[in-house]
């Protein structure tokens, strides 16, 4: 946490030495252009730069993420197989070959499959996944206010 905080006051430490400078120029086809920043446009900027906050931005994305999965397991499961055997007999013979079986064969299937009960692991699973993004949420507010 300590170190967090140094991380926090350095970041705005270089915020603020920037905006001791006045002006920030810059060379545009032979003509030059000056951008201005106030006070709080460079905390503002210093921020948006913070490592921790753009961390816990990340890992609520990964929680929503997770969520979604948590959402799809309450869904069927379908998937499909087919399946197409030909089989050509020689030209020359007076004989069935292969058996006597039929020479083209086709398989087709379909598998679905829905969870009944899973003794509340699936609602479960979706709880967790929202109160895990309700904590990332909260502890992004307390980076920011730090």
């Amino acid at each position: 946490m300590k170190q967090m905080k140094n991380c926090i006051m350095s970041t705005l430490l270089i915020g603020i030495l920037l905006v001791g400078l006045p002006s920030v120029s810059a060379e545009n086809d032979g003509g030059s252009s000056t951008l201005t920043l106030s006070i709080k446009d460079a905390i503002m900027r210093a921020l948006d730069r913070n490592p921790d906050e753009l961390n816990y931005k990340e890992r609520i994305r990964e929680d929503e993420a997770n969520k979604a999965y948590a959402i799809s397991q309450l869904f069927p499961n379908i998937s499909a197989l087919g399946q197409a055997l030909v089989q050509k007999d020689a030209v020359g013979t007076n004989t069935a070959q292969f058996g006597g079986d039929s020479y083209n064969k086709y398989i087709a299937q379909l598998h679905l499959t829905q969870p009944l009960y899973v003794g509340g692991a699936l609602t479960g699973g979706l709880n967790y996944a929202d109160k895990d993004i309700e904590i990332r949420k909260l502890d992004l507010t307390v980076i920011e206010r730090d």
